[in-house]
């Protein structure tokens, strides 16, 4: 049906363009409220949006680390969840170096041989800091290696000590994917943060909430939710029975307007139908 194709692909291209008119006059107005509440000692440089997180650019994290009062004022004016980075100028540019650094602040602060890795996520200005085991003193910690490296850090207890048996390589192969897939997940996240904060399009609040599975069963999990300008699917799994997989009802999907796949988490009653959205025509603009 060419009107209708024709039709959804108009509505597409002036919802991006509303989108892109209204970032930037979102990201004005933020960068003028965050500058009246972050005093010039802190030296803001600039704002992104990264999913529901905004990201806050600073020349001077040790100053805004010293004066954490601002991020909560930040928080609660802007009413977003906040996570503020150094500006690139100011990070530790060698990779050994960053982590020679956060090892030795490490070492001081709880003791040696209790970092498992170091994974440094360059396109975000990111560094997970995977530990053996938990400790108490990690929110201090994470202050004081983005104050000191300007990177932004996250300290993450593996518990590896209480877990001999654990699958070690599967551990790695996801850090290593994380690594590869840097760029691309930070390009989501940036396009995922426009919709998210952006001005809606339509003012119509009402949703439509369809069950396309898992209603009053155990399996093949799918719900999809609809708006005016939106259309997403919440899980897409199976149900294992003796005679075979049963599909969600998918007979309410529309493929070619579907603007995302949520996934809950990573069971068959919730992922095992995925391949087939993609087997049907599904390209995957955010999953």
């Amino acid at each position: 049906m060419p009107f209708r194709d024709n039709f959804f692909k108009f509505l597409r291209v002036r919802s991006l363009v509303l989108e892109v008119l209204g970032m930037a006059s979102l990201r004005e107005e933020m960068e003028k409220k965050i500058m009246e509440i972050l005093p010039p000692e802190a030296k803001f440089s600039r704002v992104d949006f990264e999913g529901p997180n905004v990201i806050i650019y600073v020349m001077n994290p040790k100053y805004v680390m010293e004066h954490s009062e601002y991020i909560k004022t930040l928080a609660k004016e802007l009413k977003k969840y906040i996570i503020i980075r150094g500006d690139p100028k100011v990070r530790i540019r060698e990779v050994d170096k960053l982590k020679k650094v956060i090892t030795d602040m490490v070492t001081k602060s709880v003791g040696s041989n209790i970092i498992d890795d170091i994974v440094v996520d360059e396109p975000t200005g990111e560094v997970y800091v995977y530990l053996r085991k938990p400790i108490r003193e990690r929110s201090k910690l994470e202050k004081d290696i983005l104050a000191e490296t300007g990177w932004k850090p996250w300290i993450i207890p593996t518990a590896l000590e209480m877990g001999a048996g654990l699958p070690r390589s599967d551990i790695d192969a996801v850090k290593q994917i994380q690594i590869a897939t840097a760029k691309d997940r930070l390009e989501f996240l940036r396009r995922l943060g426009m919709r998210i904060h952006r001005e809606p399009v339509y003012r119509d609040a009402r949703i439509t909430v369809t069950g396309l599975g898992a209603q009053m069963e155990v399996g093949r999990s799918a719900i999809l939710v609809r708006t005016k300008e939106s259309s997403i699917l919440l899980d897409c799994g199976v149900k294992p029975s003796s005679t075979g997989d049963e599909a969600p009802l998918l007979d309410e999907l529309d493929l070619d307007t579907l603007d995302a796949v949520v996934i809950t988490h990573a069971h068959m009653d919730h992922i095992g139908f995925v391949p087939y959205l993609f087997k049907y025509g599904y390209k995957a603009r955010s999953t």
